[in-house]
């Protein structure tokens, strides 16, 4: 259900995302680049949700109070993954040629 609701609010920022890079940089960086920040957005939602809603569930097998690392894990785990996720697909994207 979290993976649900983080991939639908992924999309809705993705779009207005990707049409804000559009609009404001379309004519020096083209489409691929608005497509890498709506990928990039949509990624970094979609996994914010899910270590949020899983990290309770772990802290408390290890005996550990979920809500005092609660912050810094979701943070940390969603900055990770997401600049990898972005930097990996800029590097597909931008280096691609059809």
């Amino acid at each position: 259900r979290e993976l649900r609701v983080g991939f639908s609010l992924g999309i809705i920022y993705a779009i207005m995302a990707g049409a804000a890079a559009l609009t404001l940089y379309g004519a020096k960086f083209g489409l691929i680049f608005a497509v890498v920040v709506a990928l990039g957005v949509a990624s970094s939602m979609t996994i914010a949700s899910v270590v949020g809603a899983a990290e309770p569930f772990v802290f408390n097998k290890l005996k550990i109070d979920p809500a005092t690392a609660a912050g810094p894990l979701v943070t940390t785990m969603t900055d990770l993954v997401s600049v990898t996720i972005y930097l990996g697909v800029a590097s597909l994207l931008l280096t691609w040629r059809p």
